[in-house]
């Protein structure tokens, strides 16, 4: 598939010596005063799966995608600091580097948790936040599935065919082009001519702790920073879009009416994306983008 506006990649050297790839769609836009959009992905994602979005985008905003560390082309890291206030780091370094004053953020699943807590501590000043289907109050067997379905991860693969028959077992909702495109960006080649997945294994041990009674759960953060952040938005009458698959195993339809109506009633904003799950833009891209965009285009320029 030949893209339109395709990314320029960028690496970003930490002062830890770790680096931080990111995807630059700035290139195709010929506004240069048009807004920023940041763009974070979830957990074992990367700045790819935005393309759909920058493909519809790319010409009218100043679009940046974060490999957050542990994923994508962003370095692994030795000391597994993957904690959420460790990719709110990955966050302001890259806004500070590319002197970003002001934006709008789009993140899906992790890459939202970790945008929405950033909005609270922000270094730059942040027109809007889009939320794909994720909320303070996960569904416990949907969160539980994901977390075993990383555990249980492959690591090599024989080939791209080996690897892409996965992702269609396990994105069983995905349109053709999303497995596609993960396909061709999530593996690495080894020195043993072996497909690697790019995200670092160490994740998910990082991302989960195991309590006294053997359950696991998020380890960060907790719920209740999660509704106060949302508050947040509402105080702040930032304009806050909350994306939902309508067959989500992860964002329940009541969280999702409790999140806007409840908590953000003047900032909130409610779309459900019909037949699809967790992952929306690879679900249904076209009406998860088309959705993202509209929202985007009515606050622009707040």
């Amino acid at each position: 598939m030949t893209l339109k506006h395709p990314p320029k990649s960028i690496n970003i050297t930490k002062q830890d010596s770790n680096q931080l790839h990111v995807l630059d769609w700035r290139q195709h836009c010929t506004d240069h005063e048009a807004p920023y959009c940041l763009l974070l992905h979830g957990f074992m994602n990367n700045a790819h799966i935005w393309q759909p979005l920058a493909e519809l985008l790319a010409g009218r905003y100043r679009l940046i995608g974060l490999d957050f560390r542990g994923h994508g082309d962003s370095s692994w890291d030795e000391r597994h600091h993957y904690g959420h206030h460790h990719l709110i780091e990955d966050i302001i370094t890259v806004i500070q580097q590319l002197n970003i004053s002001q934006l709008h953020i789009v993140g899906h699943s992790l890459g939202a948790r970790v945008g929405l807590l950033y909005t609270t501590q922000a270094t730059a000043t942040i027109h809007s936040l889009t939320i794909i289907d994720t909320g303070p109050t996960a569904n416990n067997n949907g969160v539980a599935k994901v977390r075993q379905d990383a555990e249980a991860m492959q690591q090599s693969f024989a080939d791209h065919n080996t690897y892409r028959r996965y992702l269609q077992r396990c994105y069983f909702f995905a349109q053709d082009s999303a497995i596609e495109a993960m396909t061709q960006h999530d593996l690495n080649v080894d020195e043993n001519g072996h497909y690697r997945v790019k995200t670092d294994p160490a994740f998910t041990q990082a991302l989960w702790k195991q309590g006294d009674n053997g359950e696991h759960r998020l380890a960060a953060p907790l719920s209740e920073q999660l509704w106060q952040a949302l508050a947040a938005q509402e105080r702040q009458q930032r304009p806050c879009h909350i994306i939902r698959g309508a067959i989500s195993a992860i964002l329940k339809k009541p969280i999702a009416e409790k999140m806007v109506q409840q908590v953000m009633p003047q900032a909130g904003q409610l779309t459900t994306i019909k037949h699809a799950g967790h992952a929306v833009i690879c679900d249904q891209p076209e009406a998860c983008c088309l959705a993202i965009a509209q929202f985007l285009d009515e606050h622009k320029h707040r």
